[in-house]
């Protein structure tokens, strides 16, 4: 007798909450920020027994959102926050917003009611019908790179690899997949070991061309002036832009997004400009014949109200990853626009290495005596409590790996204006959203991700807007 055996083919298969988690420790995101609730349950419970991963839990959902963004900017790793439906979702929006303005990586999760309870499953449209339901993607998606909700665990998967691609590209920026919790606990075939893809560092069509371009300008430039902006931080490219610029012997000037990429000792630093920035460097930009713009978007508190009166002598160079910020208009014209990832434009300018002209002795000096003049003196003898005069003092007493963070509004202008950079310090707030109580929670997200001393500058304002992240602490 001949007997045939017949196998069947079968998948491992798990809780979908258990692999999406396993995918995203496995892929570099073991660290969780998070708030709990019914809708996110099971997947915070799954976080809550694996080994390999570090979870923190925050008292406000904008605060974990918040925290991971310094979390981010201390350490260069993305952090993965959870929250619950409806109200826990909608806490996230200011500190998503905050990510999505400074350019930084974030996934977001969101537990959202079972498919069986939501009001896509019918077809007319009541304001809500499970509980707790809201339409966190049409509220999130103008602030996301990428936002979506998952209607089956077949899109699992899928999702989440489009979602960190999507993040990863171009500009950076957060995004969100909205989860529903009957989804999280069906099982899908396992696919945690799958790699996440890196994306390709984004080319212009002509950059070669647009180097030589450059090189021209260079050789043509009497007054030349390099602006740092956040980008290059964002794109790795410290140590590259510090190369250029003393190869080069250009002075250069920082937004406040770049406030922090080199001390503020280095003989080419000229300060920060702006509408809150250093009257030297202010000048410096005024009056230079040649202003590249390295990573920086130039944004309103830059320019002023008019952006034609900008810079108005020079020709402006400007790299960036995300065209939209090149071509905005408003009256600024760029002359050379070069829409690039700035690690690669850095390596193409090192490699034909044209430099052939260095700055004349009468920008030297005139940069030297701006620089010299005490314009940003904050003596002030009408009272013995002075913001800038405690603030002067404290600069002397931080340490050069120090991590400083101030609030919004008055204490972040006066702490802007009056601390110095010096070794490897950082100083950061957001600058975009700028919302009052970031300082905190920012704060504990540097504290979580570094070893070094963490300095939070706050106002009695903004530390009373997430004050509650004390039991945090």
């Amino acid at each position: 007798a001949v007997i045939f055996l017949k196998r069947s083919l079968r998948f491992v298969v798990t809780q979908a909450c258990k692999v999406l988690v396993d995918y995203l420790a496995n892929n570099g995101f073991d660290t969780f920020f998070l708030v709990t609730g019914g809708a996110i349950a099971p997947t915070v419970d799954y976080i809550g027994t694996k080994k390999g991963i570090q979870y923190f839990c925050f008292q406000h959902e904008q605060s974990a959102a918040m925290a991971a963004e310094a979390y981010y900017r201390a350490t260069g790793k993305v952090v993965v926050v959870l929250s619950t439906s409806g109200p826990g979702a909608q806490n996230l929006l200011n500190g998503l917003c905050g990510c999505w303005f400074e350019s930084i990586p974030c996934i977001f999760i969101t537990g959202q009611v079972s498919t069986y309870e939501s009001s896509d499953s019918i077809e007319k449209d009541p304001r809500q019908l499970g509980f707790q339901e809201t339409a966190v993607v049409e509220i999130f998606k103008p602030f996301t790179k990428y936002c979506s909700k998952v209607c089956s665990v077949d899109e699992v998967e899928s999702t989440f690899e489009t979602a960190i691609e999507e993040m990863l590209k171009d500009r950076y920026g957060p995004v969100l997949i909205d989860i529903p919790v009957n989804i999280q606990t069906t099982d899908v075939a396992d696919f945690s070991d799958n790699s996440v893809k890196k994306p390709l560092p984004k080319i212009d069509d002509n950059i070669d061309s647009k180097i030589d371009e450059l090189y021209q300008l260079i050789a043509q430039s009497e007054r030349p002036l390099f602006l740092l902006g956040n980008g290059i931080r964002l794109s790795n490219s410290i140590d590259k832009a510090k190369k250029l610029i003393e190869k080069t012997g250009y002075p250069f000037v920082v937004s406040w997004g770049g406030f922090d990429l080199l001390p503020h000792d280095h003989p080419g630093f000229m300060g920060d400009i702006g509408v809150y920035g250093s009257r030297g460097a202010n000048f410096a930009v005024q009056n230079c014949d040649l202003l590249i713009v390295l990573g920086s978007r130039l944004d309103t508190r830059q320019t002023g109200g008019d952006p034609k009166l900008f810079s108005r002598h020079s020709k402006k160079v400007m790299v960036d990853v995300d065209e939209n910020e090149i071509f905005k208009g408003r009256g600024l014209v760029i002359d050379l626009p070069i829409v690039n990832d700035l690690g690669d434009f850095f390596d193409r300018l090192e490699e034909k290495n044209k430099y052939t002209k260095r700055i004349s002795s009468s920008w030297g000096f005139w940069l030297r005596d701006w620089k010299e003049k005490k314009f940003d003196s904050h003596s002030n003898t009408q009272t013995s409590l002075n913001a800038y005069k405690f603030l002067e003092s404290l600069n002397n007493h931080l340490d050069p790996t120090d991590i400083i963070i101030p609030d919004e509004g008055g204490n972040l202008v006066w702490a802007m204006q009056s601390l110095k950079i010096k070794g490897s310090q950082r100083m950061f707030s957001n600058f975009g959203n700028s919302s009052m109580g970031y300082a905190l929670p920012a704060a504990i997200g540097a504290a979580i991700g570094s070893n070094n001393r963490v300095i939070c500058i706050d106002g009695d304002g903004g530390f009373q807007m997430n004050l509650q992240e004390l039991q945090t602490v």
